[in-house]
């Protein structure tokens, strides 16, 4: 069996992303919001994590591209970066 390299597509890392914010439960977001802050609270909320959600996947962006040798997710750029603690 040969050794190859394997690579996500760019569609198959958007997918990635767009399953895991359907999976948190995004469609019970807006009616939450609204429920609790208004309209205006709502788009604001959405703005904020919009936000949070963008610099979270040019982080994982600017890893990949650092330590492109690592592939197994969060756990080994963190042991990676801080070593082995209990």
């Amino acid at each position: 069996m040969a050794d190859t390299e394997q690579k996500m597509s760019r569609v198959q890392l958007t997918a990635m992303v767009v399953g895991g914010m359907v999976g948190a439960g995004i469609f019970s977001l807006p009616r939450t919001f609204a429920n609790a802050t208004g309209p205006v609270g709502a788009a604001i909320a959405w703005l904020v994590a919009g936000i949070g959600m963008y610099t979270l996947a040019r982080v994982f962006q600017a890893l990949a591209e650092r330590k492109p040798k690592l592939d197994a997710g969060v756990f080994v750029y963190a042991k990676e970066g801080f070593g082995d603690y209990p």
